[in-house]
C-alpha cells in the first residue's frame, strides 16, 4: 500500500517553511506568469524559486512546480 503524501501550497519561502514545519511532505508552487493564483507568489524570481527547491530537497521533501496554462483567443 502506498503511504499518502501531505501536499501544501507555497507561494513564498515563508509559506514553504510553514508547510514543512506543520508536517507537509511536499509543497507546490508556480511562477506568476503560469499560475492561476498570482496574488501570493514570490517565486517569479528564479533565485527565490531555486532557493525554495533547494530548501525542500535539503529537508528530504519534494517541491512540485506547477504550470496552469489556458489558451486564449487566437491561440486556440
Amino acid at each position: 500500500m502506498k503511504i499518502p503524501e501531505l501536499l501544501a501550497p507555497a507561494g513564498s519561502l515563508e509559506m514553504l517553511n510553514t508547510a514543512f514545519n506543520f508536517g507537509a511532505d511536499a509543497v507546490y508552487a508556480g511562477q506568476p506568469r503560469y499560475s492561476l493564483r498570482v496574488r501570493n507568489n514570490d517565486f517569479g524570481d528564479l533565485d527565490v524559486l531555486a532557493n525554495g527547491i533547494n530548501t525542500a530537497h535539503q529537508q528530504g521533501k519534494k517541491f512540485y512546480l506547477v504550470s496552469n496554462i489556458l489558451p486564449h483567443g487566437s491561440k486556440t
